[in-house]
């Protein structure tokens, strides 16, 4: 995709400390996807900016994902029949996956920001 807006993405990974943690597949790629769709817009001077920051807390690795983008009205999961179909198909997934039903969360304030947080239990090994 060409977009005349200038976009700055920042990732902090912890230098690769979390290598061997695992995670879902294909539950980062839709939230990058719905940063560019819905909060890229091209009649925006400043740059947009994508930043995904991963850390980890007692055994479990969070991803979070935050734009600069026009924010939000809030609840934004829907169900699984309408058209927006991303986030409630990763929340589904984790809770098939994990049993919880708590570990995507979404914060946004109208013309500031959006956040997307997923939570990754990891097993004891």
């Amino acid at each position: 995709m060409c977009h005349a807006r200038k976009i700055e993405v920042s990732i902090d990974d912890g230098n690769g400390k979390y290598d061997a943690f695992l995670i879902l597949p294909m539950s980062i790629q839709p939230l990058i996807e719905n940063c560019i769709k819905h909060g890229l817009k091209e009649e925006e001077s400043k740059p947009f900016k994508i930043t995904i920051e991963v850390s980890c807390v007692q055994r479990t690795l969070q991803v979070c994902v935050k734009d600069n983008g026009p924010g939000m009205a809030l609840p934004v999961l829907v169900p699984l029949n309408s058209e927006g179909i991303g986030l409630e198909n990763i929340r589904q997934r984790l809770l098939i996956l994990y049993g919880q039903d708590d570990l995507l969360s979404v914060d946004s304030t109208i013309g500031e920001f959006t956040l997307i947080t997923i939570r990754f239990p990891q097993k004891k090994v």
